[in-house]
């Protein structure tokens, strides 16, 4: 079967659990219409996985729990902390990986929590390039720290990052959907 032909019979027989066809629901996941994000940890049933498998189309947007950052604070933080900076030969993609790189690793270290994330943001997000997440829609219901827990890891990110005041947490909407 050609890519078309199976393209075509998937949407002629996926339905969302709404019954909204595929093509549907996979065009208004991406347009500018998003849900409001939650303005505390706890989420809506618009951002909640369903138990079970789940294909792509049919689970929710996913988000991002943490604290938007630009690249700047990613130098900021490796100069602070005398850790090396990328090589100036390096392109703006390559430097840019460094960058998180060094830093998440060097956050998952302080922190001793290794489920910190490091991804570019949605440009909804006009005041940040980036998210240093401490969890997802999808994965915290069972990987959330026990407050204690969280509270040390948000206090030692934000002495890292030189956070002035107790900024809270947001939920962000990444780059892109996977």
């Amino acid at each position: 079967m050609s890519f078309e032909k199976a393209l075509v019979s998937a949407k002629e027989h996926h339905h969302t659990p709404e019954g909204m066809p595929f093509s549907a629901h996979f065009e208004d996941r991406f347009t500018d219409s998003l849900p409001d994000l939650p303005t505390t940890k706890q989420l809506s049933n618009a951002f909640t996985l369903s138990k079970g498998p789940q294909l792509s189309s049919q689970r929710p947007l996913r988000i991002f729990y943490g604290f938007g950052l630009s690249y700047q604070d990613l130098t900021n933080y490796l100069t602070r902390h005398h850790l090396p900076l990328p090589p100036k030969t390096l392109n703006r993609a390559l430097h840019q990986a460094h960058l998180r790189y060094r830093v998440l690793d060097h956050l998952c270290c302080l922190c001793d929590f290794y489920s910190l994330q490091l991804s570019p943001v949605s440009d909804v997000h006009a005041n940040c390039e980036l998210v240093l997440s401490l969890y997802d829609s999808y994965t915290i219901t069972f990987g959330e720290l026990v407050p204690e827990d969280e509270e040390e890891v948000l206090e030692i990110i934000r002495s890292a990052l030189a956070m002035t005041g107790n900024v809270p947490p947001q939920w962000f909407y990444p780059m892109a959907q996977w």
